[in-house]
């Protein structure tokens, strides 16, 4: 009962077990006790008439309570040496900050001394635990992948590559931008790459407004020649002649080719 009161507290959940007893109906060992929403008592399983766990509780806090059960389990043992922890999908139905909650559960296991395996298909606590530091220095974080080989021939395990996984699409328009101009890489991912890494970019360098996250480049250009003396933006006044024409040069990659009839074809030129 300490232990599981002291996971959903540690996970920030309001729910609390009372009154544990031993109970041996029919001669088989099973567990009675009382559950507590934000201090009310609440029924176990489906009630219509009153509060129960299958209309109070949200899905999140079904796994939560869930989890803290589990790690009750090993709660009181200090050296976990030899042991494997095998958590799957811990994060499953569970808001932003409890993704870092468990990755504190994750690091208190393996200072303990077991070997846990983590699976997962959250890309971010997968990233949180292969760079945390204090995890990197209790051992070597090994991360890899389901990866399918083929129709009908199953699954392999390989090596995941966490920093390619989790680089935002900025990151990967620029890298397929460098790849074609340092390497003579693919002229149509390069192409495509052109309005979305500027767009983002001119974003990081004039955060917040008059730019939003839903302008297209065509709708920047406008908010930069409307810009008044004293903007901030006024000093890309002098660029729009080249903001105008990259805007003109990328456009039929983001239309079928019907609708733009006069566009010649594509080329690495």
């Amino acid at each position: 009962q300490d232990g599981i009161n002291h996971y959903l507290g540690h996970f920030g959940c309001d729910i609390r077990i009372e009154s544990v007893e031993p109970k041996f109906p029919s001669g088989k060992a099973s567990v009675h006790y009382k559950l507590k929403a934000h201090g009310h008592e609440i029924q176990l399983g489906l009630s219509s008439a009153d509060p129960s766990f299958e209309t109070v509780l949200s899905e999140g806090d079904k796994y939560t309570l869930a989890l803290s059960f589990f790690f009750a389990r090993v709660k009181h043992l200090d050296d976990l040496a030899g042991r494997i922890i095998v958590l799957d999908d811990p994060v499953n139905s569970l808001g932003n900050s409890r993704r870092s909650l468990i990755e504190d559960v994750i690091r208190d296991l393996r200072k303990r001394g077991a070997q846990v395996i983590v699976l997962t298909h959250d890309t971010r606590l997968a990233a949180l635990i292969w760079r945390d530091k204090a995890l990197n220095k209790l051992g070597k974080i090994v991360s890899l992948q389901v990866e399918r080989v083929g129709a009908g021939k199953g699954s392999k395990l390989t090596s995941w590559d966490v920093e390619r996984a989790t680089q935002g699409q900025y990151v990967h328009d620029y890298l397929a931008l460098a790849d074609f101009i340092e390497k003579g890489g693919d002229h149509k991912m390069a192409a495509k790459s052109v309005r979305p890494y500027l767009e983002q970019r001119l974003r990081y360098l004039y955060p917040g407004s008059p730019f939003t996250t839903r302008d297209t480049l065509g709708v920047m250009i406008g908010k930069i020649r409307d810009s008044k003396a004293g903007s901030r933006l006024k000093a890309l006044e002098s660029k729009l002649a080249e903001l105008d024409s990259i805007n003109g040069a990328s456009l039929p990659e983001h239309h079928a080719a019907d609708d733009v009839p006069s566009g010649s074809p594509l080329t690495s030129d």
